[in-house]
């Protein structure tokens, strides 16, 4: 599988992105539980970028996971500019629910794991009425202390989960999945930031056709300005002031 994937690899900004189509990255992963090794996966758009340039305990976690796969226009725009690369666009949310289509071909026990008590939960009711042979083992929300993490490890292992889905926002989930992975006996991790929120319909996502060209961010900015404009408009433009550095400096 690694092999695979790194043969798939491009190098943007330091991180090694794969860059493969959402049937193909969901193929990947399958192929990953299949084998039975443990991977940690993950969705690299233009915040994580950023946050990875400002943290180095989170840019360290990044690296560390097996898969990082692509999403958003910003990335487009510098595997274009550095690369000369058209990345897919595997949106967290539309690929979040590709995997759980395969979860359920395979009846892979699946664990949900962050937002605020309740929304995994209701995230659940309402995929169990849309894929009523879904195999969800277990949920817990993401608001709990350094004090707790050892018990929800624990839940989660107890419940024989194969894939655990983790949404606490950038950059919790990548570091919390990075630093507990060991502990975890699942085969597959990715962190989907506000995955359990869409399905749970506490936060409506854009139209399709928005999503179709990349720019689910400015309507999440239209929706939630006071909460994501700094990441979005701030960030959009600290993310392509480094692409054109990135540029000038003749570095990929």
């Amino acid at each position: 599988m690694l092999k695979t994937v790194k043969d798939n690899e491009v190098t943007v900004l330091g991180l090694d992105l794969c860059n493969c189509t959402p049937e193909e990255g969901v193929n990947i992963l399958d192929k990953a539980i299949e084998s039975g090794r443990k991977t940690k996966a993950m969705i690299v758009n233009a915040a994580c970028v950023n946050i990875s340039f400002e943290s180095r305990e989170y840019r360290e976690s990044v690296r560390r996971f097996d898969v990082r796969f692509v999403d958003g226009v910003g990335i487009y725009i510098a595997g274009k500019i550095l690369r000369g690369v058209s990345f897919p666009n595997l949106a967290g949310s539309d690929f979040g629910e590709d995997i759980l289509k395969r979860c359920v071909r395979k009846n892979y026990r699946i664990y949900f794991l962050g937002a605020k008590p309740g929304i995994a939960e209701q995230a659940m009711h309402n995929l169990r009425r849309k894929y009523p042979k879904i195999n969800i083992v277990g949920t817990h929300h993401g608001y709990f202390n350094s004090e707790e993490n050892n018990r929800v490890i624990e839940d989660i292992n107890s419940s024989g989960a194969e894939v655990l889905i983790v949404c606490f926002g950038k950059p919790r989930e990548v570091i919390w999945i990075d630093r507990n992975f060991d502990s975890l006996n699942i085969k597959l991790a990715i962190p989907l930031g506000a995955f359990f929120d869409f399905q749970s319909g506490n936060v409506v996502r854009a139209p399709l056709w928005i999503r179709k060209i990349r720019f689910e961010w400015f309507y999440r900015l239209v929706i939630e300005p006071r909460r994501l404009w700094k990441r979005y408009v701030v960030g959009n433009m600290t993310f392509i002031s480094r692409v054109l550095r990135y540029k000038l400096n003749g570095r990929s």
